[in-house]
């Protein structure tokens, strides 16, 4: 299988360096400087003009364009008479994609490929328990199915956002969080409207009667509950009900296993809950091993480890999402109750997505393309060397301009970056743009008030880090990196140039 990749110039040097090693790989450059500003349709022209680049292209099996290029490839296939996809966004991805590509992955020839692979599963055959409505849920997984929570403490006032936002990230159960001291009416109104912005298959927590018997009424099709609690509301459910047992005491689990199925009830996952870690996350691993005896399915329950160990979720539920395909669990439980933890459905469905196919095949995750990847990359990094002669420069002490200053600022209910010019006069702002990508931002302001060039650069370097703060849903300060690494802590100014301990 021969395999082109269609460049820039600028980007050849780069794409060869990443694709060496494979095989069969050809790397056929443009006459062009950049790439990535163009469509389809303006590549398919191109190539139509070079006599010599379209018949090395027609003498391939397939071709690969970037990404990020605008456009429907058709154009460019029925040029070539070639199968032509896009790859991903960035150069790294390459090795992917090409491997992807060599065992009989499809393609897309509108979207990126990382949206391909992102989404690449594999059928796993399992014993169905139970379904609830219309999802069939595991005896033991994988597959393993998300439930995502809506943590009890989210204001009234921002639950209708909070829950159409984890909706939007397609768990395949939601789960209504409740407390004590939750209104009875209140968790009555939000089962109702979870049902009305969207959710297909809705649970209840019910810390109590009351509770319980209000969230059956709006229509929850199940309760989250402790085992304590069992005996308590046995009496309001149904055979079509679903009852999710929380507690560390197996014992109490099989007491309360034994008094549903005594009253008809088969619809029964438990939750053996993970453990804290540093004080009992080992020992809640051997409770779910010994849980497996029991024939209902398990959840596992992330929360305990997302939010009390303080690093980036993303990692942490890729290595989560390991123990929970391990454990042969059934369903893993998001709750996204803090800043850091949000979007933990999408993280969670990529590292289970992953465990699983590397379960499937009987191998680690290693060598897959994983979008929990986010600041790090699996190989190292391609430098790109100029045939020019550059000139080595320090720190460069800046021209400020005499008319006036610039704001850079993030807004992120907007989602949106801005910058304002203002005048050191009275400080009177004279323009104000914003927008969601930095560089058409910058030119705006630019083109608005005429900068000068260094101006300009210095506009150009903070709007790209208040980009990437937007992205990342990180605060922007002007002035101040977004990303510190450990090791450059300590080595923030620029005039020491790299020369501190770092």
């Amino acid at each position: 299988m021969k395999i082109g990749i269609i460049t820039s110039r600028t980007a050849k040097a780069i794409v060869k360096e990443v694709v060496k090693d494979i095989p069969g790989v050809e790397v056929v450059e443009l006459p062009i400087p950049v790439i990535s500003i163009l469509s389809t349709k303006t590549i398919a022209k191109i190539v139509s003009s070079r006599s010599d680049i379209l018949s090395r292209l027609r003498s391939l099996d397939y071709i690969l364009v970037p990404g990020i290029v605008r456009g429907d490839t058709s154009d460019l296939e029925r040029l070539l008479e070639r199968p032509v996809y896009k790859a991903t966004r960035d150069i790294g991805g390459l090795p992917y994609v090409i491997k992807s590509l060599q065992s009989g992955v499809q393609l897309d020839k509108t979207r990126p490929a990382e949206d391909v692979l992102g989404r690449l599963e594999v059928n796993v055959a399992f014993k169905e328990a139970f379904s609830i409505g219309s999802l069939k849920v595991p005896l033991r997984g994988p597959p393993i199915l998300i439930i995502s929570e809506i943590h009890p403490f989210v204001p009234k006032s921002s639950y209708m956002e909070e829950t159409s936002r984890i909706i939007r990230d397609k768990p395949d159960i939601l789960l209504i969080g409740a407390h004590h001291e939750m209104p009875i009416e209140e968790l009555s109104r939000r089962v109702t409207l979870a049902y009305k912005l969207g959710a297909q298959i809705v649970l209840s927590e019910a810390p109590t009667r009351m509770h319980a018997k209000a969230a059956l009424d709006a229509g929850a099709l199940g309760l989250s509950l402790s085992a304590y609690q069992v005996n308590d509301v046995i009496d309001l459910l149904e055979g079509n009900h679903t009852v999710i047992i929380g507690e560390r005491s197996l014992d109490q689990i099989r007491y309360s296993i034994r008094k549903l199925t005594d009253s008809g009830l088969s619809k029964i996952i438990v939750d053996p809950v993970l453990g804290l870690p540093l004080i009992d996350f080992v020992d809640s691993i051997t409770r779910y091993r010994e849980a497996l005896k029991m024939n209902v399915p398990l959840m596992f329950s992330a929360a305990n480890v997302t939010e009390e160990v303080e690093a980036d979720t993303p990692g942490i539920h890729g290595v989560l999402a390991t123990l929970a395909v391990e454990l042969r669990t059934s369903l893993y439980l998001v709750v996204e109750e803090t800043y850091k933890s949000r979007r933990g459905t999408l993280e969670a469905k990529e590292a289970l997505r992953l465990a699983t196919i590397a379960w499937a095949r009987k191998s680690t995750e290693r060598g897959l393309y994983s979008g929990l990847l986010m600041l790090k990359q699996a190989t190292p990094p391609v430098s790109r060397i100029p045939d020019a002669n550059p000139v080595q420069v320090g720190y460069v002490k800046p021209v400020m301009d005499k008319r006036g200053y610039i704001e850079v600022y993030v807004n992120h209910e907007k989602g949106v970056i801005g910058a304002v010019y203002r005048e050191y006069r009275d400080n009177r702002a004279v323009k104000a743009v914003e927008g969601k990508h930095a560089t058409s931002v910058a030119r705006a302001l630019i083109r608005a008030v005429g900068l000068d060039p260094e101006h300009s650069a210095y506009l150009g370097y903070e709007l790209a880090k208040a980009e990437m703060a937007l992205k990342l849903g990180k605060t922007y300060t002007q002035d101040e990196p977004v990303i510190i690494p450990l090791w450059e802590r300590g080595c923030m100014d620029e005039k020491c140039n790299g020369e501190r301990s770092c």
